[in-house]
């Protein structure tokens, strides 16, 4: 189970150079491994001291992905992160998982915008639509001035930005159909 899973993953941690439990990509993994064992609230807290300590977007991403009890306290940390580092697209898409983890529907559609604005991105982008979706707004995210989708061709996902031009319905309704297609491969 899940929990008896908790301890090998503590040892496993523990038995790592100090150096090596600097490094990111290495904090990511044990924190992964901490939420796969239903330790999120020790993930958030190892996540928290290494953003604290250096931001990196492979942290600040996967702080955005963490699911707590109290949706408001990271959001609060996160927030007083993106006070220092305003323009920080990781940080406003981190912001914005997690305004939606708290239901903070309208907070998390402006962090989402700003982070998207900054630096667009296939999975932000389909959140973005879903957000849109979520408050009725889902044909504005098909037909207005941008549209976003993504796309994921076996663990490849691309990014596709449509200006509003002549023809874009359907280059859309072609994009579909092949997202569609794709899935059900």
């Amino acid at each position: 189970g899940e929990r008896r899973d908790a301890p090998a993953a503590n040892e496993a941690w523990s038995s790592l150079p100090r150096a090596t439990r600097k490094l990111p990509q290495a904090i990511a993994t044990y924190a992964r491994a901490l939420v796969a064992t239903g330790e999120a609230v020790a993930a958030e807290k190892l996540l928290r001291e290494a953003i604290d300590d250096r931001r990196e977007p492979v942290l600040v991403r996967l702080y955005g992905e963490l699911v707590l009890p109290d949706a408001l306290t990271p959001l609060d940390r996160a927030e007083s992160w993106l006070r220092k580092a305003p323009e920080d697209p990781d940080l406003l898409a981190a912001c914005a998982r997690l305004a939606l983890q708290a239901e903070l529907i309208g907070k998390s559609r402006s962090y989402l915008e700003a982070s998207l604005a900054r630096k667009p991105s296939a999975e932000n982008s389909l959140l973005y639509a879903e957000l849109l979706d979520q408050l009725g707004e889902g044909e504005r995210a098909r037909s207005g001035g941008h549209v976003f989708l993504a796309l994921d061709r076996h663990e490849e996902v691309e990014h596709v930005l449509i200006q509003h031009l002549p023809g874009a319905d359907l280059l859309l309704n072609h994009i579909e159909a092949r997202f569609l297609e794709i899935h059900q491969e």
